[in-house]
């Protein structure tokens, strides 16, 4: 996402290598992938704000005049709100699982840079 969305418009690089993947981690030590899930099975203190998370996808898209009308500074503040929850039950997550291990966190980190740079195909074969 950054790395196609972003960058494109003016914001710096942002490696795989200074990115960590929780889920990825959870899909390892079979664990739940959802944030949701994946916090209540670790018992973590801080919790998935699912009306945040109803509240994010509403201001993901325009209302029902195809306006974006409801781009409120309150609405945007429960906004930031929500997503500051979420990156801190990540960071739980990530302090609770202790990451991927140096081998699979190397074979993620070329899986990412393979999906950012793709591969070419052969489409007459």
């Amino acid at each position: 996402m950054w790395h196609f969305h972003m960058e494109p418009m003016g914001y710096p690089p942002l490696p795989p290598e200074r990115q960590h993947d929780t889920m990825a981690v959870a899909a390892m030590k079979a664990l739940p992938l959802g944030l949701d899930a994946l916090v209540s099975a670790l018992d973590l203190p801080i919790k998935k704000d699912m009306v945040g998370h109803a509240h994010m996808l509403k201001m993901c898209k325009p209302d029902r005049n195809d306006s974006w009308d409801h781009h409120t500074p309150e609405n945007l503040e429960k906004l930031y709100r929500y997503c500051n929850a979420d990156v801190e039950a990540q960071a739980g997550v990530y302090h609770a699982t202790r990451g991927l291990g140096t081998s699979e966190r190397h074979n993620w980190i070329l899986d990412q840079n393979v999906q950012q740079r793709g591969f070419k195909i052969d489409t007459q074969l």
